[in-house]
């Protein structure tokens, strides 16, 4: 699902959804789509009660199971009943956020601690579990805390609260909305990235977190950032080396879809959890020993989403890494990722566009906030400044590479940044998405 970007969400809420999964009976062959229309049925009451109530018990097992996992991984999370929710919110009267998925409130515990509530759509029960998921195996400065849910009647998550609200509202609000000054800006991408360091690289496994942008980015009173909403994160497994065979045909695509002859190929590669091969007549994975690769339907926010994935559903942390990207050109520029506008042929401004083209023409001063512009420019008097945030550009420009191989890795983001090492040139971006070269991309490289 491809989510349509709002600069309305705070604490993580999601917006409207375009839905890229199929339905049950949904058929392709040869190339062309088919749809099954099954005749009608009629059930008597008995039938059609032993044929749900198995789901229904189904669902609450894994509610359970999910309980219990929390519980041994995250002691800490407390399990709320849902008056005592009602009542540290006041009767769910203070909204900070709404979104697709569900609605955000205020609250303060009974110990005096202030909270986030978020009570989940009925449409978000898979949301909800895969943020109780990830938020208990992944706990760190930089990622918002989860403090407890509850899963009997209502599904909600309560998070710790964040007084500063979300960075879209700190960074691309209106003219009227609070300055933040580059050194403020500096700390908030360095504490972002090593948040995304963490989810890559943590010990317990690398969590894509699929929706990096302003919205999801939470700061506090002195702008410390953590990041929020896990939603439509995934879970790469890429701790267990295995070796085992996959069997595909001359075109690419696994026999159950072609008669054509197969041919059996050995991959020693990460574990990839619950891989769904596209049926395309794309060339098999190229994995390495330092990527996981998973095909998944493909989800993101329009303006962040990595356009390789968009395009391929080859599903690596590089996503994230092309999301931080953008998230640094919005940083630098207070600029949205895409503004409807008429001076273009389509009516779009697209941030990367006008930041590639001021780094062709050796204008990247353009693009910089005129907020953190004083008076006199960016003279002698803060050049430290300026040389900072034309390296951060150059950085951002590297993590928006449209071939993911390209891109650093969040460590590698997170060392440039934090160093004063030379930037190499990014390389322009190639003409058109579609125009991908399988070989290019397993071999390139940012050195």
């Amino acid at each position: 699902e491809i989510k349509q970007s709002s600069e309305t969400e705070m604490y993580g809420s999601e917006t409207e959804t375009i839905s890229s999964h199929r339905g049950d009976n949904y058929n392709e062959v040869n190339g062309q789509q088919q749809r099954e229309i099954a005749p009608p049925t009629f059930l008597s009451p008995f039938r059609f009660l032993r044929r749900i109530i198995p789901h229904i018990f189904r669902k609450d097992s894994a509610y359970i199971e999910l309980e219990r996992l929390v519980k041994k991984i995250q002691p800490s999370a407390i399990e709320f009943t849902r008056k005592e929710l009602r009542n540290a919110t006041n009767g769910f009267g203070e909204e900070l956020g709404k979104g697709g998925f569900g609605t955000v409130y205020f609250g303060t515990l009974w110990d005096g601690r202030k909270v986030a509530v978020k009570v989940i759509a009925r449409t978000g029960k898979e949301q909800w579990g895969k943020q109780l998921a990830a938020l208990t195996r992944k706990q760190h400065p930089n990622i918002v805390k989860l403090v407890g849910y509850c899963c009997k009647g209502d599904l909600m998550l309560v998070y710790e609260y964040m007084a500063g609200g979300n960075l879209s509202d700190s960074i691309l609000g209106t003219e009227n909305s609070q300055i933040i000054d580059w050194p403020a800006r500096m700390k908030i991408i360095c504490q972002i990235i090593s948040g995304l360091v963490y989810l890559h690289e943590g010990a317990d496994g690398c969590v894509v977190h699929r929706d990096i942008k302003p919205n999801n980015i939470l700061l506090d009173e002195d702008f410390n950032a953590k990041i929020s909403d896990f939603g439509i994160s995934y879970i790469l497994m890429n701790d267990t080396q295995y070796s085992h065979e996959e069997t595909w045909t001359e075109s690419g695509v696994p026999p159950a879809y072609a008669q054509d002859e197969t041919q059996v190929m050995t991959h020693n590669t990460p574990y990839a959890q619950e891989q769904t091969w596209r049926v395309s007549g794309m060339p098999p994975p190229q994995f390495s020993q330092d990527e996981t690769l998973e095909y998944t339907c493909v989800a993101g926010t329009v303006g962040y989403i990595d356009p390789d994935y968009l395009f391929h559903g080859r599903l690596t942390r590089k996503a994230d890494i092309y999301s931080f990207g953008m998230l640094l050109l919005n940083i630098v520029s207070a600029k949205k990722s895409i503004q409807f506008t008429g001076d273009t042929d389509d009516g779009m401004f697209r941030l990367q566009d006008r930041a590639w083209r001021l780094h062709t023409e050796d204008r990247l001063n353009e693009l910089i906030d005129q907020r953190l512009v004083n008076n006199n420019g960016l003279n002698s008097s803060n050049e430290s400044n300026l040389s900072e945030i034309l390296r951060t550009i150059r950085i951002a420009l590297w993590c928006i590479q449209t071939k993911s191989k390209v891109r650093p890795s969040a460590s590698e983001v997170l060392r440039m940044l934090s160093s004063e090492e030379e930037i190499p040139t990014p390389p322009a971006p190639i003409e058109s998405h579609l125009d991908y070269s399988h070989d290019d991309w397993s071999t390139a490289s940012a050195s």
